[in-house]
């Protein structure tokens, strides 16, 4: 089974895992895509970044096509079409996706297309790796959160605990076996990430992980035994590791303003943190 036997001190994991900068209002330290050196030497330091990329006329652009297409979606459990601002009607009913994450499939809309294709997201990434031209992207469901404290429903400020939920902290990729493809040049390092369509503070949940995740994980996967039944053929889709593994220490919220994109290495042990708020979580 899963087993750590290599034990870190308070102080080793600080020095191993830095706390990211964070601005006075308490967004993380973003760069511009001009800025490249920077940008890139956080990445390789951190583990992830944070780039402005998109112009707040087409966040607001999507968020208008997002609930568009929520209310177009064939829906026989539909009780009344959302609206953004109104939580009256954020009932599970009303939106076209049947679990927490609320959209089953991505949204084929033009302003997703926008964004994935946008002039600056591709430079940035260019960047990311060294100059590559063929550059490859995927069009993804939206992330929604709903605010569920104190928000204001028949008159009244309610409480709605069953529209809060989070993402334990996790890997996309099998650490074991991505190291070594690694080690071995028979992959390059691979990024995810995600755009703020509306500001995302802290209280509204979202992104966090371990910043300096990535550096480690050469030395990570040394550490840990892999789980009963792994092997190197048949890589794992995904690991969560358990509550006893000290990175998770380390942890940091990550928030990120509008039209801002926070990208992270496959090897950051990332998750989601709860909304806590009355306002929605809105990212692409």
């Amino acid at each position: 089974s899963y087993r750590i036997y290599i034990i870190m001190d308070r102080e080793k994991l600080r020095s191993l895992f830095p706390r990211a900068p964070v601005d006075a209002d308490g967004y993380v330290q973003s760069f511009l895509p001009a800025q490249e050196a920077e940008f890139k030497e956080f990445l390789t330091r951190y583990g992830f970044c944070v780039v402005k990329v998109v112009e707040d006329a087409l966040c607001d652009r999507a968020v208008s096509d997002m609930f568009a297409f929520a209310n177009s979606t064939p829906n026989p459990r539909r009780k009344c079409e959302l609206e953004k601002d109104n939580p009256e009607t954020w009932g599970d009913e009303n939106w076209p996706g049947s679990g927490k994450f609320l959209f089953d499939d991505p949204g084929h809309m033009q302003s997703n297309y926008d964004i994935r294709t946008h002039k600056n997201i591709y430079k940035v990434f260019r960047a990311i790796f060294n100059g590559e031209k063929r550059l490859y992207t995927t069009i993804e469901a939206w992330g929604v959160m709903r605010g569920n404290q104190d928000v204001l429903i028949d008159g009244e400020y309610q409480q709605k605990p069953t529209w809060k939920w989070e993402l334990e902290p996790h890997w996309d990729v099998d650490p074991w076996n991505h190291v070594h493809d690694l080690s071995i040049g028979k992959i390059p390092h691979m990024y995810q990430g995600l755009v703020a369509l509306a500001d995302c503070p802290e209280e509204v949940g979202g992104f966090c992980t371990v910043p300096g995740c990535t550096p480690y994980m050469e030395q990570w996967v040394k550490n840990h035994i892999p789980p009963k039944g792994w092997s190197r053929a048949a890589p794992l889709k995904q690991f969560h590791p358990p509550l006893s593994e000290p990175l998770l220490t380390r942890m940091q919220r990550i928030p990120i303003r509008k039209g801002e994109m926070v990208i992270w290495n496959n090897l950051q042990l990332h998750a989601n943190f709860a909304n806590q708020s009355a306002s929605m979580r809105l990212v692409h």
